[in-house]
């Protein structure tokens, strides 16, 4: 089991007991209930870990509303628009792409936005070797590249509106080698199995804080545009933004207790914020010129 599985089991295992325990002594009826579903496409994470963890986050959240929640945890595409089209969910917690995707099929609205090193978005960086004589992407034709979990949607999302149409990597590197995490990338780009490591921009900066050798021998290519981080999105055509409002204004204020703080590991967050469509606007944007090109 990985590290981070291990942690989110077993700060679910301190904290859950406690928590449903407030949560019985409300009497909620059993009808009366919302659901929120989470979705985390092309991850490692373990569906069953994830299925447990947002049941505890849910227990939490009943109890500062008042009212029953039962809650969701998706990684596959299919399964989670097959669970949308056969159930009644008022609120999901969706990454960038899948909102630029359907926020009008879906009449998906974006209320609150996760905050990550005090910022609602991430960058991702291509990071190369100092002692290489590389100034641009082409300089890496067919070299090898290293980087974390893809899957093809990701790889389109990563061409197409992160890094806006400027890099191809099926096109530039002739392998690609995944690994569980940025520091492993890095270990094998400076061991030379790599030419480019692609992670984000803030796993790089933390690493380099810690290890020192990495900021002589590596250097940032290219950065990504910024990227917003997994919104939390309730769906117009199942409710609306007054019904949800007590929900969203918990969720803003979650991080205030102690156990909240450790909930909003669960989002890999250390809050939430208010947040709007507009800030995807510009995601949008990429996207359908990506589709007009």
């Amino acid at each position: 089991m990985k590290r981070s599985s291990i942690l989110l089991f077993y700060v679910f295992a301190v904290f859950h007991a406690a928590v449903a325990q407030d949560a019985q002594k409300l009497l909620l009826p059993a009808d009366d209930y919302l659901t929120i579903a989470f979705f985390q496409p092309d991850t490692t994470a373990n569906p069953v870990e994830g299925n447990a963890a947002m049941r505890w986050w849910g227990d939490l959240m009943s109890k500062e509303i008042g009212k029953r929640i039962e809650t969701r945890f998706f990684v596959n595409l299919a399964d989670f628009e097959n669970y949308l089209d056969t159930n009644k969910v008022e609120i999901a917690i969706l990454n960038p792409l899948y909102i630029i995707e359907n926020h009008k099929k879906r009449n998906i609205v974006p209320k609150i936005i996760a905050i990550r090193a005090g910022k609602p978005y991430y960058e991702r960086a291509i990071i190369v070797g100092k002692d290489k004589e590389i100034k641009d992407i082409a300089d890496l034709q067919g070299g090898i590249l290293i980087t974390t979990q893809l899957g093809d949607r990701i790889v389109d999302f990563i061409e197409t509106i992160e890094f806006q149409g400027k890099i191809n990597l099926k096109k530039t590197f002739s392998k690609v080698i995944l690994e569980t995490n940025p520091r492993f990338c890095l270990s094998k780009l400076t061991e030379k199995q790599a030419d480019a490591a692609l992670i984000p921009l803030k796993n790089y900066e933390i690493l380099m804080d810690l290890l020192p050798d990495l900021r002589k021998s590596t250097r940032v290519l290219r950065t990504s545009q910024k990227i917003p981080l997994a919104a939390g999105c309730y769906f117009a055509d199942v409710t609306n933004e007054q019904e949800m409002k007590p929900i969203f204004e918990a969720a803003l204020n979650i991080h205030k207790t102690p156990t909240g703080q450790q909930a909003m590991m669960i989002f890999k967050a250390e809050r939430w914020e208010e947040v709007s469509m507009k800030i995807f606007q510009p995601l949008v944007q990429a996207l359908q010129k990506s589709h007009n090109d």
